[in-house]
């Protein structure tokens, strides 16, 4: 069965139709890929933005670490001056109590020196121990 022929409209109206779906059909593709285009652009820009983003901030961490380094160093070279004080201290205290021939006073300074050693390198490998088993729990 053939379909009615639709009231109202000729075969040249239909072309029309036609040929202005077309160029409202190319003229949306157009601007689609004007608004791809942008898109683009936009993408472009933004990778851009977080490069420099990144770059800056490598630059920042950079700069901590150096200044975290320095710090640690002044601390350890600070610790190491303040060691070799209290050894120079303790030596002077020595000679001079050897010198008045107090070896009671010299006696003393050996045990106390002694005990506070024994006890830094205790406590010390204690610490160490105990954060090396966190380390490894946590691994």
């Amino acid at each position: 069965m053939a379909k009615p022929p639709v009231q109202g409209r000729t075969a040249g109206q239909s072309a029309a139709n036609r040929e202005d779906l077309i160029q409202l059909f190319m003229e949306n593709q157009g601007e689609e890929l004007k608004i791809k285009k942008q898109e683009l652009e936009i993408r472009a820009l933004e990778a851009k933005q977080n490069a420099s983003f990144a770059e800056k901030t490598l630059d920042a961490q950079e700069r901590d670490r150096i200044d975290g380094r320095r710090h640690e160093t002044r601390m350890m070279r600070d610790r190491l001056i303040f060691a070799g004080l209290a050894l120079v201290l303790v030596v002077v205290l020595s000679i001079v109590a050897l010198v008045y021939d107090q070896a009671e006073i010299v006696k003393i300074l050996v045990q106390m020196l002694s005990s506070l050693l024994v006890g830094a390198f205790g406590g010390y490998f204690y610490g160490k121990s105990r954060s090396d088993k966190s380390a490894d729990s946590d691994s």
